[in-house]
C-alpha cells in the first residue's frame, strides 16, 4: 500500500476505516435490539385495550376503581377537599392540642395552624363552642369537632380576653351534656360577618332527592362541603335510590340517615339502549369503558332487553350491577 498511495492518502484511508468500524459496531449493539424493544413497546402499549375488552376481571377492576373514585372524590379536580386527610374522631382540649391531632381530626393544616396562632396570641377556650370564633374553620369543621371537645376545668373558669358573644344559644345537645345552637339572628365574629345557618332542633325529614344545600346545611354534623358534595353527586347520578348511597360519598355518621326521605319518583333513569355514547359514559356507574362494551353489544346482538340480558353480556360486575340497577331502564 505504502507504493500505491502516498503518505496523506493512506492515513485519510486509515480514518476511515476506522470510522466503517466503529459504524458497524454501533449497528450490531444497538440496532438489532431495536425491533425487539419495539415489538415489546407494542406490546404494552396495546395491552390495556385487549384487556378492557377481552378480560371480565380487568373491567371489573377498572369499574371498582372508578367507583371509588367516584364516591371519595379523588378524580374532582375542582375539589376544595381534595387530598384533605380523612377526618378521624381523637377527643382533645382545645387549650393544650397540637397540630397533629386537629390535622387527623380533619383540619387542614393551615386551618390548624391558625388554630395555634389563635391560641398563642392570648385566647382561651372556655366552652366547647367556642372554637366557632376561629374565621378559619368551616361549619362541617365545628360540627365535626364539638363532640370532640373535653375542657379541663382549670380552663373552663378561667377568664379570657376574648369573651364569647351572645352569637350562641342553648339548644341541641353535646356529649358532655351542654347544648348549643346558631343562632341566625345575631352576627358571628366581627361586626357584618355573614351569620351561619341556624340548625334543626328536632328531627325534621328532609327530602334527600329535592333539598337545596341551604336546607341540608341545617341538619346538625352537615356543613357546606359535604351539602354541596350531595348535591353534585345527586346531579351526576340522576338522585339517590337510597340514603345509604351517602356513608360512602361522604363521611356522615349512620346516625344522620334517619333525617332523609327519598321520593322514588324523582329518581331519573338512563336507557341503556337509547341513550347516546356521551350520556352512557357520563353516569357515574358507567363510564368510558363500559359505554363502549355496551354500543359494541348492541350493534352486535341488538337491544338489551331485560336485567337477564345484561347480566349475561359480563360487562358490569355482580359488584358494579347492584350500583347500577336502580338506574337502568330498557
Amino acid at each position: 500500500m505504502s507504493n500505491l498511495y502516498p503518505k496523506g492518502d493512506r492515513r485519510a484511508i486509515m480514518i476511515l476505516s476506522t470510522i466503517v468500524v466503529i459504524g458497524i459496531t454501533a449497528i450490531v449493539l444497538f440496532g438489532v435490539k431495536s425491533p425487539a424493544n419495539d415489538k415489546d413497546k407494542v406490546q404494552t402499549d396495546s395491552q390495556p385495550t385487549a384487556n378492557a375488552t377481552t378480560s371480565p376481571a380487568r373491567s371489573s377492576d377498572d369499574g371498582n376503581q372508578r367507583q371509588q373514585d367516584f364516591y371519595s372524590g379523588s378524580n374532582d379536580s375542582n375539589d376544595p377537599a381534595a387530598g384533605h386527610q380523612k377526618a378521624e374522631s381523637i377527643r382533645f382540649d382545645p387549650n393544650t392540642v397540637d397540630s397533629t391531632t386537629l390535622i387527623r381530626n380533619g383540619l387542614r393544616p393551615y386551618q390548624a395552624h391558625a388554630f395555634l396562632r389563635y391560641r398563642a396570641a392570648g385566647a382561651v377556650f372556655r366552652k366547647p363552642i367556642d372554637i366557632a370564633r376561629l374565621n378559619c374553620l368551616e361549619d362541617e369543621d365545628i360540627d365535626h369537632l364539638l363532640p370532640l371537645i373535653d375542657i379541663d376545668k382549670k380552663y373552663s373558669e378561667r377568664r379570657t380576653k376574648y369573651p364569647i358573644g351572645a352569637s350562641y344559644e342553648a339548644s341541641s345537645k353535646s356529649s358532655q351534656g351542654e347544648t348549643y345552637q346558631h343562632n341566625s339572628s345575631l352576627p358571628l365574629g366581627e361586626e357584618g360577618e355573614k351569620p351561619r345557618q341556624s340548625k334543626f332542633t328536632t328531627l325534621t325529614p328532609v327530602d334527600l332527592n329535592t333539598a337545596d344545600t341551604t336546607l341540608l346545611k341545617r341538619i346538625p354534623g352537615i356543613g357546606s362541603y359535604t351539602a354541596n358534595k350531595i348535591v353534585k353527586a345527586r346531579t351526576q347520578l340522576g338522585g339517590y335510590h337510597s340514603a345509604q348511597q351517602l356513608l360512602a360519598l361522604t363521611n356522615l355518621s349512620s346516625d344522620l340517615l334517619e333525617w332523609f326521605v327519598i321520593d322514588p319518583t324523582n329518581l331519573r333513569h338512563i336507557n341503556l339502549n337509547t341513550s347516546t355514547f356521551n350520556q352512557l359514559r357520563q353516569h357515574p356507574h358507567i363510564g368510558y369503558d363500559h359505554a363502549r362494551d355496551l354500543a359494541r353489544y348492541i350493534r352486535l346482538y341488538g337491544k338489551i332487553k331485560d336485567e337477564q340480558q345484561l347480566r349475561s353480556t359480563n360487562i358490569f360486575s355482580d359488584d358494579e350491577l347492584q350500583l347500577l340497577l336502580p338506574y337502568v331502564e330498557y
